[in-house]
């Protein structure tokens, strides 16, 4: 097969041992040094280093070797986007702090209880994704929980480490921490019934 850029060897490195642990990776659109998307809309993209670079996106991602050097071989220096989900066997709190996400969960913890030590990665743009094992036996959607505060399963992505991040930062692992199971009252949370207002 082609040998691949040089530039490309820490990120396609990356995909592979995420996909190694079983891990579904897709490639995403990155952001260039002063934050604006490698894809073809550039400055006026919205959404710039977070969105596919493949047709079908999340539903793309795969944990075989060959695919991902296929799929990450495209583009001259892509992000690592994960499936969340069953699929990976992962979930992800995503804390957003713009949107009150570390309040939120203060207040979430203060009502039940701490969460475990689990993998925490930095987002770049001062969010947290703390991740955890999907749970067995349930279909687990992504919701939102509170003011930026969601938990990214089936239906959704997030992007890892060491992608970069439009504010200039880089998503970086903040440990090397095992992932820790769901939370009991994580899962009651997200399975809980929306209440109608009718």
């Amino acid at each position: 097969s082609m040998p691949l850029p040089a530039h490309d060897s820490q990120i396609l490195r990356a995909a592979l041992a995420y996909a190694a642990a079983g891990w579904e990776v897709y490639p995403i659109w990155s952001v260039d040094k002063e934050g604006i998307c490698t894809c073809s809309k550039r400055a006026a993209c919205e959404n710039p280093g977070k969105h596919p670079a493949t047709a079908r996106g999340f539903k793309d991602a795969s944990s075989n070797p060959e695919r991902i050097r296929k799929m990450f071989s495209r583009l001259p220096e892509p992000s690592i986007g994960l499936r969340t989900g069953r699929g990976s066997g992962v979930v992800a709190l995503d804390q957003d702090p713009r949107h009150g996400g570390f309040d939120s969960l203060d207040r979430l913890v203060a009502e039940h209880d701490e969460l475990p030590d689990t993998r925490l990665h930095h987002t770049g743009g001062g969010g947290v994704h703390s991740l955890f094992r999907y749970p067995e036996g349930v279909e687990l959607k992504s919701k939102v929980l509170a003011p930026g505060l969601e938990l990214k399963a089936e239906g959704a992505g997030i992007v890892l480490p060491p992608s970069n991040h439009a504010s200039g930062g880089k998503y970086r692992a903040l440990n090397a921490t095992p992932l820790a199971p769901l939370p009991s009252w994580v899962l009651e949370l997200v399975l809980k019934p929306e209440l109608r207002v009718v």
